[in-house]
């Protein structure tokens, strides 16, 4: 089977992260397919438009770059875009006709697979990953219709949590056929998972995005465990457009001995520090799904975590604890009980567990399933 993947995020030249877990669903994909994926950027000081193609894994990635409007408004934005796009889908389409289209993220990009269904009939299918259902942003008349438009017409709508799915439904969202599929975590982090190396040592990986991930209470949290107990350090790992004023107000706390800020590392470096930990922590104040939450229960990590829908999906009693969104009294006394209990955490079954929900080889199997569906509806 062909399958186009149409990401609205995707690693690219200028931001290797963006859209990473994307990437990673069409890798699972291409163990069982032949997949392309096309990427459409806009950059600041690119004199004309320009094309380049690249492997990665068994998955060919086809990226479009195009000259960045500035001032020029809302309208040369789009014309630059939909021209840009056009382009992209001439020249893959010119030597190669997928059996079925993946569109990763909502709206602009479905409005591309309907008209590749219209025009060739090669039926489409969404996976969505946005916020913004749960955030109240998903605004404005037209969008909203044209975004139930595209949806209605896919032949199935896959959100990365069933609580995501949800949101999209209250929004205006309807689909007969919503199934969850998840996030892919890599295959290194199954390893079998050994004992930490500091039992002291707890771990929180996350882009520093303040309004998301509450790592300001975590640190406070972190200021009243030291008037407990100071034999625990904590490693934060990351980064993002917060970082340094997290890493300030760390300081003006003074948590230089209980804080660790390691900056942005890669996947791999995420699993060691992982594994060297006792526990992972997150205050998150939303999500739609947690890659980093799906990554310590693979890594055998329990997880002391808010009790966000998203991430209650795959937590239960022998996964970690949970605690009240923005409840800091309450993350300071179950990191106080998960510094003496990690270890009671059986790991081998928390990753049985993350196996059978993130595994890249169900992952590619699960999305094999319903491309089939939808070739042969």
């Amino acid at each position: 089977m062909k399958v186009l993947f149409l990401p609205a995020w995707y690693p690219h030249r200028r931001d290797a992260m963006c859209g990473l877990f994307v990437r990673k669903h069409a890798q699972a994909v291409a163990r069982y397919a032949d997949v392309h994926v096309l990427y459409i950027q806009s950059e600041p000081g690119l004199e004309r438009r320009c094309y380049e193609e690249q492997c990665s894994g068994r998955v060919t990635e086809h990226y479009v770059y195009y000259p960045a409007a500035g001032r020029g408004g809302k309208v040369l934005r789009l014309w630059r875009y939909v021209r840009a796009y056009a382009a992209g889908l001439k020249r893959v389409l010119g030597a190669w006709r997928p059996d079925v289209v993946h569109v990763q993220v909502l709206t602009r990009n479905a409005v591309a697979a309907y008209w590749l269904k219209r025009r060739y009939g090669i039926p489409y299918v969404i996976t969505e990953h946005w916020t913004r259902y749960m955030l109240g942003t998903f605004t404005g008349f037209w969008h909203r219709r044209l975004t139930a438009f595209v949806v209605k017409h896919s032949a199935a709508v896959m959100p990365v949590s069933e609580a995501l799915g949800a949101d999209m439904r209250r929004c205006g969202l309807q689909h007969p056929d919503y199934r969850i599929v998840r996030n892919v975590v890599d295959d290194f982090f199954f390893t079998e998972a050994a004992k930490a190396s500091n039992p002291r040592r707890f771990v929180h990986v996350c882009c520093f995005a303040e309004e998301q991930k509450n790592n300001f209470g975590l640190l406070r949290v972190l200021k009243r465990l030291r008037e407990r107990r100071a034999d625990f350090v904590c490693y934060m790992v990351g980064g993002g457009k917060d970082w340094a004023a997290t890493r300030a107000y760390a300081e003006s706390l003074g948590l230089q001995e209980a804080v660790v800020f390691t900056g942005e590392v890669t996947p791999q470096q995420v699993h060691t520090q992982l594994t060297e930990a006792a526990f992972s922590v997150f205050f998150s104040r939303y999500e739609t799904a947690s890659v980093v939450v799906a990554e310590s229960l693979s890594a055998g990590r329990p997880v002391l975590c808010t009790a966000i829908p998203a991430i209650a999906e795959v937590m239960d009693g022998h996964t970690g604890r949970m605690v009240p969104v923005e409840d800091e009294a309450a993350l300071t006394d179950a990191l106080d009980w998960m510094l003496d209990h990690a270890d009671t955490f059986d790991g081998a079954a928390l990753q049985r567990k993350a196996r059978q929900l993130f595994a890249a080889e169900y992952i590619g199997q699960r999305f094999m399933e319903i491309y089939q569906t939808a070739v042969n509806h």
